[in-house]
């Protein structure tokens, strides 16, 4: 049984997609029954180009390192209240 997932918070620099490849592939269809799931990545640098690409690709948020656990759950929830 497949589940729809309520979000999905990941790292913006991993393998072997990025984070903007998995924001493609969930708003393309490309992952199957995903495409509106909020998505938050997780970024070590603030590459303006880098950033810019994963949002046009369909990421809601960034949250750059280093951030506390006030800053997580804040970004979670605008996330997940847009």
């Amino acid at each position: 049984m497949r589940r729809r997932l309520i979000s999905i918070i990941c790292e913006m620099e991993q393998s072997p997609i990025d984070g903007a490849g998995l924001a493609y592939a969930l708003r393309s269809g490309k992952i199957k029954g995903n495409q509106r799931t909020p998505l938050l990545l997780v970024a070590v640098n603030n590459d303006m180009g880098r950033i810019k690409e994963a949002i046009s690709a369909g990421a809601n948020n960034i949250l750059l390192k280093p951030f506390s656990a006030t800053d997580l759950v804040k970004r979670v929830k605008m996330t997940l209240y847009r």
